[in-house]
């Protein structure tokens, strides 16, 4: 049987990044058209899962990076599992009568 593909193996690759000006050019284009260029690297997502205690059920929420690495580490300096946090949070805005 013959190869439909040819030699298509032998035609050398380029392994090389592209240069700066490349970049600079993709993100002014990106820009132009409206999106969103990330100047700087990501903020890091913080994550501590330890074993969960009791009933528990899943939920997907939104919300800011900074929001979330805040509640991570306010549940890692308390030793508090996210679920545990979340709790503490309720319990103080209803406490507190969150309502306005």
């Amino acid at each position: 049987m013959t190869d439909p593909f040819g030699k298509l193996s032998e035609i050398p690759t380029k392994t090389a990044r592209p240069s700066k000006d490349m970049d600079v050019l993709a993100q002014r284009a990106a820009l132009e058209q409206g999106f969103h260029v990330q100047s700087s690297a990501p903020v890091p997502v913080r994550t501590f899962r330890p074993a969960s205690r009791g009933p528990m059920t899943n939920k997907t929420i939104r919300m800011t990076i900074a929001d979330w690495n805040a509640f991570q580490e306010y549940c890692e300096r308390n030793r508090l599992k996210a679920g545990e946090g979340f709790g503490e949070l309720v319990r103080h805005v209803v406490r507190d009568g969150g309502d306005d």
